[in-house]
């Protein structure tokens, strides 16, 4: 088992802090009583034993709420799924009319992101507003935790190597011959089948 090193008070802060508000770094650093968060919040995150403690207590928490792929999953697909007229309706006589709570299943009620009460007149009924989480993130994030663009990757992995590419230097660098290496994918139609069956050569990786 590997041998977990010891957090100081404030590294200890930082790690729940972070937790709470994995989106704000920054502003978890000055919470846990750091100063130049801005600086310092980056080589919190880098150091091996904070960053070993951020994946336990994650662990830790998943296991004890139940949370797993399946899941996230399960919440990933009510966002995705549930249209608009499931939490509300509209006619030409009264507008955009929200449904109440009760209206609303559970499956749906995932996909909202916030419920606002608006400002109304003191005779007119009280309004509410739901807002939807992003389907478009949603499926974002849904496709990258099932590994759905891997695939992707490979075959630009396979495409380079079997131009020669030269994927080392600077980002100008390699976006050249990048752009380079395109241009004789689309200039060469049977590139796709040799992709298929590249040539055996060594590995390249990018430093």
């Amino acid at each position: 088992m590997k041998e977990i090193k010891s957090l100081t008070k404030r590294q200890e802060k930082f790690v729940e802090e972070f937790l709470k508000t994995p989106t704000d770094a920054v502003g978890a650093t000055k919470r846990a009583g750091f100063k130049n968060a801005p600086e310092y919040s980056a080589r919190l995150q880098r150091t091996p034993k904070i960053a070993d403690a951020i994946e336990r207590r994650r662990g830790e928490i998943a296991e004890s709420e139940g949370i797993d792929a399946e899941w996230l999953a399960k919440h990933y697909k009510a966002i995705i799924e549930t249209p608009i007229t499931d939490l509300c309706y509209w006619d030409q006589v009264n507008g955009v009319v929200t449904k109440s709570s009760e209206q609303i299943n559970k499956f749906s009620a995932l996909s909202i992101k916030e419920v606002i009460e608006a400002k109304s007149k003191e005779d007119s009924p009280k309004k509410i507003i739901l807002k939807q989480e992003s389907k478009l993130e949603a499926m974002r994030d849904l496709r990258a935790m099932l590994g759905m663009d891997a695939p992707k990757r490979q075959e630009v992995k396979a495409t380079t190597e079997n131009y020669n590419m030269d994927i080392h230097g600077d980002n100008d660098k390699i976006a050249n011959n990048l752009l380079t290496t395109l241009e004789k994918i689309i200039e060469e139609p049977e590139a796709e089948e040799e992709i298929r069956s590249p040539a055996p050569r060594g590995t390249s990786k990018i430093n």
